[in-house]
């Protein structure tokens, strides 16, 4: 949409020659530099889509931006840990590679004693709950 950070072109900058039958309103025809730059998180590591608005709106800099798809996985953005963080980079601490996950940062004298992985901790707490 041409609206926030999209309101500040002029028509010939998308509109190359004057062609206003055959331009691409798809973000990543435009975008695909930034997308293929970006690494926080790497969206083509990572093989995120190249639907910009399913994560991103249209403010100057994309943000905020929103990967809800994510609660399917594991919800950050509903249950107990929504609001409780910042960025990507506070669980998934090898931004290369988002496989991997870090639960013991945050809770870390949960199982007093014991010596738990992270994915020991997910595979009993596969959706963030007590139970």
């Amino acid at each position: 949409p041409l609206t926030l950070g999209h309101s500040g072109p002029a028509c010939i900058d998308c509109h190359i020659g004057g062609n206003y039958t055959s331009t691409s309103t798809d973000c990543y025809s435009c975008h695909q530099v930034d997308y293929n730059n970006t690494v926080n998180p790497n969206h083509k590591t990572l093989s995120f889509s190249v639907t910009c608005t399913q994560c991103h709106t249209t403010n100057p800099g994309w943000k905020p931006a929103s990967y809800t798809q994510h609660d399917t996985q594991f919800p950050i953005y509903s249950g107990r840990h929504k609001g409780q963080w910042n960025s990507c980079t506070e669980c998934h601490t090898n931004p290369s590679n988002y496989s991997l996950f870090n639960c013991i940062t945050c809770h870390s004298n949960v199982h007093s004693g014991k010596n738990y992985t992270s994915s020991q901790c997910f595979s009993c707490h596969p959706r963030g709950t007590t139970n």
